[in-house]
């Protein structure tokens, strides 16, 4: 737990206050301070003492650009939106497929005091939304509607509320010539977000539905 949340913080200073927190909730022992001194201890046994940097008031990870994970994640993201805004899907494609690699399940998943991430793993969800939809965009750019439609047919199981996603499989149904199935999939849009806010669908997904109606 002291280390994921070292790891977590990347370089940044991890407080006494916040490892009390990962540690123990709201329940810290007195002997925190002095207990956490001790797990660093260990920990530098295995990492290697100059890993760990004791500063003021807490401490901090020493690591390299990519050795997280995530650093690799967010480098990819940056680069791929890039790549699409130029024009040049198919290098997107390979770009931001590789950053999604980096994901092999939910972040920190088997930890317990699963609350003491959420806002790190909130954060980097919605990153991964938007990497999602810049490798959909890519592969419309190349026109790969077939592995649109079946990407976000999985995608929106996990995020059936997700505008974007929804517009994305309208164009690759349209543009592969199933405007019916396009139209067919506004009206699951609109039953979903219907159902679940009692909300009609967005002006930008409204407005591609009647384009692709008048053909």
């Amino acid at each position: 737990m002291l280390l994921a949340a070292l790891i977590v913080e990347g370089e940044h200073l991890v407080t006494q206050e916040r490892l009390a927190d990962v540690l123990w909730s709201e329940n810290p022992p007195s002997s925190s301070v002095k207990n956490i001194q001790t797990h660093v201890c260990h920990l530098r046994t295995l990492l290697g003492r100059e890993r760990i940097e004791r500063r003021p008031t807490g401490y901090a990870l020493k690591i390299a650009p990519d050795e997280r994970d995530v650093d690799v994640f967010e480098q990819q993201l940056r680069q791929g939106r890039l790549l699409v805004t130029q024009g040049r899907f198919k290098d997107a494609c390979a770009t931001l497929r590789h950053g999604l690699a980096q994901w092999r399940g939910p972040l920190l998943a088997d930890l317990p005091n699963r609350e003491a991430w959420r806002g790190q793993a909130n954060r980097l969800e919605s990153q991964k939304v938007l990497m999602i939809e810049s490798l959909m965009e890519a592969e419309l750019g190349l026109g790969h509607y077939e592995t649109v439609v079946e990407e976000l047919s999985l995608h929106l199981e996990m995020h059936p509320l997700h505008e974007r996603f929804w517009a994305q499989r309208m164009l690759a149904l349209s543009r592969s010539g199933n405007r019916s199935f396009a139209v067919m999939t506004y009206q699951q849009a609109r039953q979903a977000m219907n159902q679940e806010l009692g909300l009609e669908p967005g002006p930008e997904l409204r407005h591609l539905h009647q384009k692709i109606v008048q053909g």
